[in-house]
């Protein structure tokens, strides 16, 4: 009976003693290294801090160096005509506007400032009759066809710009509504290059005397003027705004891929 319970007993505390030792082991194989790698992590921790107070206390006590760039600047007014640039933004808008450009004519030339023209001026009623002399020569105009212009209001100013370019464009287009000389114009609009609207003249189309008959395409020519300043910086050349072109294909023929 006795060596029963001494046996019991020595059975016990070799359990115990064995339970013991797997409770050491899964904490020295386990927890231990998640402890050290914790506290590791605090140290790193503590250590990139210290490193960013560093940093920022050199930045503190540097003057910060005002870098400027006249590249958004120069995406309003640039120092060049961009005359590419400007032929690529009629290109986007007439697909969007679903318009059909026939013509496009470029006139350079200088403006000391701006000028306003009231309604009732004779300079405004002279710049009609030139637009509307200019689409007759375009355009074969019938004598029963009446000619129509409409002009937009110019930029006014209280002040002159001096040694301020002009470029101007007399775009000749077809479309079949008026919706899309409006969705043109709204496209211009949109565009981040400094533009004006200066008239816009069209041909009114005949009239429709059956039902059957074809409606005529509707032909307008709208004179657009792009503003650039014009400079000799070459730093500023350097930071005119950018068009990334396709390669040439290179080819000996453009009917062929060769």
């Amino acid at each position: 009976m006795n060596e029963m319970m001494v046996n019991k007993k020595v059975w016990f505390m070799a359990g115990a003693f064995l339970l013991i030792g797997c409770l050491i082991w899964l904490f020295m194989s386990m927890v231990k290294p998640m402890q050290q790698e914790r506290q590791e992590a605090l140290e790193q921790l503590e250590y990139e801090q210290s490193q960013v107070a560093g940093i920022q206390q050199q930045v503190e006590s540097q003057p910060m160096e005002i870098i400027e760039s006249s590249m958004f600047a120069q995406r309003q007014l640039p120092v060049r005509p961009l005359v590419d640039q400007l032929l690529l933004t009629f290109a986007r808008a007439e697909g969007i506007a679903d318009v059909y450009i026939l013509s496009i004519d470029v006139q350079d030339e200088v403006e000391d400032g701006f000028s306003t023209f009231s309604p009732s001026s004779t300079a405004e009623v002279e710049q009609e009759e030139q637009s509307a002399e200019e689409v007759e020569d375009f355009i074969e105009v019938d004598p029963q066809e009446e000619v129509e212009t409409e002009a937009s209001e110019p930029v006014t100013s209280s002040a002159a710009i001096d040694d301020v370019e002009v470029i101007r464009f007399m775009i000749r287009m077809r479309t079949n509504e008026y919706t899309g000389l409006a969705r043109f114009a709204e496209e211009l609009d949109r565009n981040d290059r400094m533009l004006s609207i200066d008239s816009i003249s069209y041909v009114a189309p005949k009239e429709r005397v059956l039902v059957e008959d074809e409606q005529e395409s509707l032909e307008f020519m709208m004179v657009v003027s792009a503003f650039y300043f014009p400079s000799d910086d070459e730093q500023l050349e350097e930071e005119l705004p950018q068009v990334e072109y396709p390669k040439p294909a290179n080819k000996s023929s453009p009917l062929y891929n060769q």
